[in-house]
């Protein structure tokens, strides 16, 4: 069994959850990224990964809420499958991670997740499941017309135009009888 985890360059509008294998004391040095290193980036095996995507959350900081929450009322994702992992989600402790599909930067990547990461789960918000390719088929191309025919000025429209025209022409007018004055 692999733990490989594929991630479309198409992915958008969900997250993966990780848990951190690390005593408290390391987790800063792990997920600041540094400008020569990033522990986190190398331990995902990730190729593309925007700090600013990412969150560290300490579970203890969630009293109240609790890891399903954060993710239905902070991350905006899908409330049903959150419910359906809440049990697994409830038992996590210590630090995880919510790396957000913005994270990725449009990459297509296999992320090979290190000792120090446990894959949770990935979360979709309502609606947005698909996270494939786009889908392309023969049978849809040439089905528009480049000579559509385009319908009729309305009334709205020649209105405008005829008022346009007229204030035209007064200005105009206008104009002359000014400089025939002068």
């Amino acid at each position: 069994m692999t733990n490989d985890l594929e991630i479309s360059a198409h992915i958008h509008d969900s997250v993966h959850v990780f848990a951190l294998n690390l005593p408290p004391e390391e987790v800063p040095a792990f997920v600041e990224a540094g400008p020569d290193r990033w522990p986190l980036k190398e331990a995902l095996g990730a190729e593309a990964l925007d700090p600013a995507g990412v969150d560290v959350i300490q579970i203890e900081d969630l009293t109240g809420v609790g890891l399903p929450g954060y993710l239905i009322d902070g991350s905006g994702m899908d409330p049903e499958a959150i419910e359906a992992d809440r049990a697994r989600l409830m038992v996590l402790s210590g630090h995880v991670l919510v790396i957000h599909s913005s994270a990725f930067q449009g990459t297509a990547q296999t992320l090979i997740p290190g000792p120090e990461l446990t894959f949770i789960a990935r979360y979709s918000g309502p609606g947005s499941s698909f996270v494939g390719e786009p889908l392309r088929s023969a049978s849809a191309e040439g089905q528009i017309s480049a000579t559509a025919e385009a319908a009729p000025p309305s009334d709205a429209k020649m209105g405008g135009r005829v008022a346009t025209i007229a204030l035209l022409v007064l200005f105009l007018l206008v104009g002359l009888m000014i400089w025939v004055a002068v």
